[in-house]
């Protein structure tokens, strides 16, 4: 099997996914917040969204694999409704995978979840941010092959980014890392940059 997103704009091929499910019903006006939410979601219409997205994917020749078809039965009583977010709880380069560490302690069982749905699938792990590391996927960008963006705020820390930066550099995934801080209120550096293309992008000035 062929592994790693080191680009943006690239024609990506696979992907992983994970199709929500009941756990979603956790989310009520009492717990939202709490479950890192901004809102109620209505998990019928969440998922029915989720397999027209996932349908679109496939329709353009992507192999969308689901992360629900390689856990335990033991793994799933464990799931959160946050496990839908993927791209935040590992990252998968050429050499391997980094097993992230949330901020939020709601979100700490999805990089081991997600980790272990990626070695059934042949992706072995590089690395695993420990303490007090923290680090999520959705702070990396990649503004081409060789270079990685990596934001810093209150979902990764300098220490997290840190951890990755030695793991890319010891195996050789790229030769330039550029740590970006962000705001407080700015989640993530992907919702404030996003590549398009080699010579385009979006952002937020504000971010």
């Amino acid at each position: 099997m062929e592994y790693g997103a080191t680009c943006e704009y690239h024609p990506l091929k696979k992907v992983l996914m994970f199709r929500p499910g009941e756990e979603v019903k956790k989310i009520t006006f009492h717990s939202y917040n709490e479950l890192s939410f901004r809102d109620v979601v209505y998990w019928k219409r969440f998922q029915l969204e989720h397999d027209q997205f996932c349908t679109l994917l496939k329709s353009e020749g992507i192999d969308v694999l689901y992360l629900n078809d390689l856990l335990s039965d033991e793994d799933k009583r464990i799931i959160n409704p946050n496990l839908v977010y993927t791209r935040d709880s590992g990252v998968v380069t050429k050499a391997g995978s980094l097993q992230m560490r949330m901020a939020h302690q709601v979100r700490t069982p999805e990089p081991t979840l997600v980790t272990r749905g990626l070695e059934k699938l042949g992706v072995p792990l590089l690395h695993a941010i420990s303490r007090p590391g923290l680090l999520e996927g959705g702070d990396f960008v990649y503004p081409s092959a060789d270079v990685l963006m990596i934001g810093y705020s209150t979902r990764t820390n300098e220490e997290g980014a840190h951890q990755a930066i030695k793991t890319l550099f010891d195996n050789s995934i790229v030769n330039t890392v550029i740590l970006v801080p962000l705001p407080s209120w700015r989640v993530h550096l992907d919702g404030g940059l996003m590549f398009i293309d080699k010579d385009l992008f979006l952002y937020h000035p504000n971010a």
